[in-house]
């Protein structure tokens, strides 16, 4: 290869190589450092099949097999330096419009991933130097070893991490222990677990000391931590919430926290690929009452059907059933029942009923959207159990505000209405934004990343989101093609009166911008969306 040339295409490798560092670190990070996450992404999403069967990728593997067979053809060898050079030109030139649409995939930098990082490239830039074949041969090939390399490094923190686990575990069970009085109560469920924790710590706090798990520590690290750096005699009550992508998870936090109450929130699809199947998730997520002692108490969401059903089938503990009666049926038989509830654009009333007494008390509370009161309803059953008064309580729930990027209301250019959903999106979170949106009598518009990790129904979820988005919402945007010809089907069943496009983040702040002004509104769900609302000025509603 002229050593110009290859100079100039090894520059290019390396934009190519680092923008490709960042973005396996990215999804090894969002995928929680797990294999089987990652493996469903690869399997399960577009862009995961186009990083293994991509047209760049078939492209790349041509020229690899071409130049292994003109490898030691000198008469044809400086016209594949020049391929292998536009290659990498064209491939710079991509990241160049990824950094201009804000598409970079960029890793939050931890130690870990600054150390994975920095001996990737380091062993990237070793390789490259010592070429065993012919150097635009080589260049190829470091390309393609790259996720391999990535992986390898990733594995190798995994004996570590795990003895670092189990040393804390240890240590936070031996501290938990000691304070057989700390009251625990243990909180899990497919969605609504990390709202339900924070409302009822907000409740609790007014009466008790309270600790919490910390914003998405829901890991037996994340529980065996909040432990050691936060537990004291003087802690009354400990909050622990609790995530699980398989059997054998809550199970684990329960023996280290040992919750006398547990709440389950919520039975659905969510991580259903890593579950294997609706009745693993379920099984699962009961974890949090089957480990509850004899005298335990556990609550029950009566709006999930799944865990309304759970509710009938237990019998060893005290069973509470907590239901938010939209329709004023009065159809289930719940032991804390919220009915009249009357949603504005920034606070929402109604009324409960407690221990199936005729007595209504009225509450209100400053959050977004009717299905944040399945939310609020524990923390009332509990407050009211440790002691708080009505009053107490309703004081409480004044004082809450929406957690972070959990339908967190914006004030936008023009007026416009921007609600930050961006936390984490499962069907349901979808749905209750779209009904949420009802309320505003301007333009509608929905920012959506589809879902994954939904197993064989996500076409139905998709299929179904989409109809009712067609009903309420004036655009769609989405900010990844996953899943677009299930929308689509699901918006024509309403006439196509909703109009749907997948849009890069800048594509999408700058129509929002452009398009919406007073009483209209935005609702941004999943993580991808909120490199859009990071493009846009606003200021928080409350």
């Amino acid at each position: 290869m002229n050593d110009t040339l290859y100079y100039l295409t090894s520059g290019l490798f390396g934009i190519w190589t680092l923008r490709n560092i960042l973005f396996w670190l990215h999804l090894w990070q969002i995928k929680e450092y797990r294999l089987d996450r990652l493996i469903i992404h690869l399997r399960e999403t577009i862009q995961g099949r186009n990083l293994l069967f991509g047209m760049g990728n078939f492209l790349k593997l041509g020229i690899f097999i071409i130049l292994a067979y003109y490898v030691f053809s000198s008469e044809s060898a400086f016209i594949f330096d020049v391929i292998v050079f536009l290659l990498y030109l064209f491939s710079s030139i991509t990241v160049c419009i990824e950094l201009f649409y804000r598409k970079l995939k960029i890793p939050t930098f931890t130690i870990k991933i600054w150390f994975i990082f920095l001996c990737t490239l380091f062993i990237q830039i070793v390789i490259l130097l010592f070429p065993l074949v012919d150097r635009s041969f080589w260049i190829i090939v470091v390309d393609r070893l790259l996720p391999f390399l990535v992986g390898i490094l990733m594995a190798a923190f995994w004996l570590p991490a795990e003895f670092y686990k189990d040393y804390f575990v240890s240590k936070a069970s031996k501290k938990r222990a000691q304070f057989p009085k700390l009251i625990v109560i243990g909180i899990t469920g497919s969605y609504g677990k990390g709202s339900t924790k924070e409302y009822l710590a907000e409740i609790l706090t007014q009466k008790k000391i309270v600790e919490k798990t910390l914003g998405t520590f829901n890991t037996p690290i994340g529980i065996a931590r909040t432990i050691l750096n936060r537990i004291t005699n003087k802690t009354q009550i400990f909050i622990a919430e609790m995530g699980a992508y398989k059997i054998g998870d809550v199970e684990e936090m329960s023996q280290i926290a040992r919750p006398s109450i547990g709440i389950l929130t919520a039975v659905n699809d969510q991580h259903v690929s890593l579950f294997g199947s609706l009745q693993n998730t379920i099984k699962a997520k009961y974890e949090i009452i089957t480990n509850l002692p004899k005298n335990g108490m556990g609550l029950f969401n009566g709006n999930n059907q799944i865990v309304r059903k759970l509710h009938k089938n237990t019998k060893k503990i005290k069973a509470i059933l907590y239901y938010a009666d939209y329709e004023n049926t009065g159809d289930v038989d719940a032991d804390i029942l919220a009915h009249k509830i009357k949603v504005e654009k920034l606070f929402v009333s109604f009324e409960v009923q407690i221990h199936k007494n005729a007595h209504y008390t009225k509450m209100k509370v400053n959050l977004l959207g009717r299905h944040v009161i399945e939310n609020i309803l524990p923390g009332i059953y509990l407050g009211l159990h440790f002691g708080m008064s009505i009053r107490e309580i309703h004081k409480a729930l004044l004082s809450i505000k929406p957690a972070s990027k959990t339908m967190e209301p914006l004030k936008g250019a023009h007026g416009t209405m921007y609600v930050d959903d961006t936390f984490n999106a499962n069907p349901q979170a979808v749905l209750a934004a779209i009904e949420y949106m009802k309320i505003y009598s301007g333009k509608k518009v929905l920012v959506l990343q589809p879902m994954i990790e939904l197993g064989k129904n996500g076409a139905e979820h998709h299929e179904e989101i989409a109809h009712q988005a067609a009903s309420v919402c004036d655009v769609l945007l989405l900010t990844n093609n996953n899943f677009l010809d299930c929308i689509q089907k699901g918006i024509a069943q309403k006439g196509n009166q909703c109009e749907v496009g997948v849009k890069s983040p800048r594509e999408i702040a700058d129509f929002i911008k452009s398009n919406l002004k007073e009483n209209d509104v935005v609702v941004f769900e999943g993580k991808e969306s909120a490199s859009s609302l990071h493009l846009m000025s606003y200021e928080k509603a409350y």
